[in-house]
């Protein structure tokens, strides 16, 4: 009876809910064991605070608590390593982001809180850690020169999730799309404008982030112009 993944069918009330739980397609599912996972938030937080281009698998061993050799085991390389960042950081930013949704769904916030909500979860609260840190730049580009790959999938998965989200609303009637435009339409400027705000250069200060996701939903889907 599903038609979309992320929805939920509620035979009780004949409404579709937005599922906050992983679907097939998420790129970063079940990648790596737990206690891999906790390497790489290490490892994360080692990148922000020191960089990408000076450090070495034998400094990156020593932050994050290992031996060079057991630091091998698990990754390869630096690049390795990093790409793996990538994955688990974003995996972890996209679920709670989903969750954050579901919640706000539930306690039925308005249609810009909701995914005002999503996008600062998705996208705000990395940024803003991510901009207490010198490398910032440094690593913003990096993200690029060695993960594109996975930052391209990573950018559908996301419109695939905003996508979700919008038909969710739209389900529950809540959100009444003009004709021609589709929730997938609606995902893809959301999506292009949130990038916008987070590749500005300068960048946005981290205090106003949310209030950009918010602004830009609102000028998105309601208009901030007449005809």
């Amino acid at each position: 009876m599903i038609g979309r993944p992320g929805l939920r069918h509620s035979r009780a009330s004949g409404n579709c809910r937005y599922n906050a739980e992983p679907t097939p397609s998420d790129p970063c599912r079940n990648l790596y064991s737990a206690a891999t996972t906790r390497l790489l938030d290490r490892a994360a937080e080692v990148f922000i605070d020191h960089g990408y281009a000076t450090l070495t698998m034998a400094q990156l061993g020593e932050l994050c608590g290992l031996q060079r050799r057991a630091l091998y085991y698990h990754f390869h390389s630096k690049e390795d390593m990093f790409r793996a960042v990538l994955r688990v950081r974003n995996a972890h930013y996209q679920a709670l982001a989903d969750r954050v949704a579901a919640q706000a769904l539930e306690r039925d916030d308005s249609i810009e809180q909701v995914i005002g909500h999503w996008l600062d979860t998705r996208y705000g609260e990395f940024r803003r850690r991510l901009l207490v840190s010198p490398h910032a730049a440094e690593l913003n580009t990096m993200a690029f020169a060695v993960g594109l790959d996975i930052m391209l999938d990573v950018a559908r998965e996301t419109n695939l999730k905003l996508q979700t989200l919008i038909a969710a609303l739209v389900a529950q009637k809540r959100l009444r799309l003009r004709p021609g435009m589709t929730a997938e339409r609606a995902a893809q400027m959301i999506s292009d404008a949130a990038r916008g705000v987070n590749q500005a250069r300068p960048a946005i200060p981290a205090d106003e982030l949310a209030a950009r996701y918010y602004a830009i939903t609102e000028a998105l889907l309601f208009g901030c112009a007449l005809r």
